[in-house]
């Protein structure tokens, strides 16, 4: 069912939005997406406490690192943000290791990929429903 722009206008005036979790969402918002001098500058105007804004250069160092296809060093990277992110949050694990693998299919080391994936991928503690993703 589509919705005109005037009952949409309508059903937006009868929402009420707290400006906290507002301002909350936008602070969200700019630390997920790597802009810390809007962060900081955010904090400051609305008076809020600022959050842990240097794990912003990490979490940018792990989103360059997968992009260019160096899993390697978003692990590492991901290491010294949470030394247990990996352990606690296994889907994340099984995400990257999957990614490694694609990375070494491209590159064309096929024999490494194999080797990687009944190797590493094959002995890691993954739930059963990620091991059909691959």
């Amino acid at each position: 069912m589509m919705m005109t722009k005037v009952e949409w206008r309508a059903k937006m005036s009868e929402v009420s939005i707290e400006k906290s979790d507002l301002n909350r969402a936008v602070l969200n918002f700019f630390v997920v997406e790597g802009m810390k001098n809007a962060a900081e500058k955010f904090c400051q105007e609305t008076r809020r406490e600022a959050v842990d804004l240097d794990s912003i250069e990490e979490r940018k160092r792990v989103r360059s690192a997968i992009t260019a296809g160096d899993i390697v060093a978003a692990r590492a990277s991901l290491q010294k943000i949470d030394p247990r992110i990996l352990d606690n949050n296994k889907r994340l694990d099984f995400r990257l290791m999957n990614q490694a693998l694609i990375e070494l299919i491209r590159q064309g080391k096929t024999d490494e990929a194999l080797r990687f994936a009944t190797e590493s991928m094959q002995r890691a503690d993954f739930p059963p429903q990620s091991l059909k993703q691959l």
